[in-house]
């Protein structure tokens, strides 16, 4: 049987109807054997009526018969190039795309903040606790005196005759005793921890609990200290009572 395409006119032989498959086979008009679903030869083609044999219109009602049916849901025989029917990649792009969106909204969704837990204060360690007590017990056992600057800082100088001879710093884990290097000479040197470019350029630092190796090298560097600090003083006393003599 003969169809006639609705928009272009051109005319198909149908040769073949498949009931299962709901598919037909027709020959077109360039003599090539082509297929297609019924739904489709029923939207796009018209039957030629008037051009059927009188022979063939059994056939030409089973065609047609077959045709208005109603058709299963239209399953495209358009491929893609991958030869996937194009039906089934349009539902791809669609479930990409609601991916995507989806992704999107739960970007700019806000993020929960977490409750901020207060941060805890880091306590001092002991062994620093009792290393303080014993450096500050053996400087006041001297008479001298541990001045405490204005603003609250972890650092105390050590005065006697109201100069300065040592400056001491600490941490919530260590210790730092920062004197002058001209305290020492050859016979009494003590290795410093480091040296830096300052008034007291040797430091000595502890950060664990103090031996009593660490103990007595502790009280040896104050008193070297101070008995240099005690000789500047006293030096700058002489200097000081001879020139009212002089002046005198």
């Amino acid at each position: 049987m003969k169809y006639r395409h609705i928009n272009s006119g051109a005319v198909i032989e149908v040769t073949e109807v498949n009931e299962k498959s709901k598919t037909v086979v027709y020959i077109d008009e360039t003599g090539k054997s082509k297929s297609c679903t019924t739904s489709t030869l029923k939207r796009w083609y018209k039957p030629v009526e008037d051009e059927v044999a009188p022979a063939a219109k059994k056939e030409v009602k089973k065609v047609a018969k077959a045709v208005e049916k109603p058709a299963a849901p239209e399953v495209s025989d358009e491929l893609a190039g991958d030869k996937t029917p194009l039906n089934e990649v349009g539902k791809e792009i669609a479930a990409q795309a609601k991916a995507k969106a989806a992704k999107a909204a739960a970007k700019k969704a806000p993020k929960e903040k977490k409750a901020s837990q207060p941060r805890k204060k880091k306590e001092m360690e002991p062994y620093v606790t009792e290393a303080l007590e014993f450096i500050f017990s053996k400087v006041e056992a001297e008479g001298d005196e541990v001045f405490k600057p204005a603003t609250d800082i972890n650092m105390r100088a050590f005065k006697v005759g109201g100069h300065m001879y040592c400056k001491f710093n600490f941490s919530m884990s260590s210790i730092t005793l920062a004197v002058s290097s001209k305290a020492f000479n050859e016979k009494n040197a003590i290795a410093p921890t480091r040296t830096i470019k300052h008034l007291f350029d040797n430091l000595y630092t502890y950060n664990k609990a103090l031996t009593k190796a660490d103990k007595d090298q502790i009280v040896k560097i104050l008193k070297l200290a101070r008995a240099y600090r005690m000789e500047k003083n006293n030096h700058s006393s002489q200097k000081k009572t001879s020139k009212k003599k002089e002046a005198k």
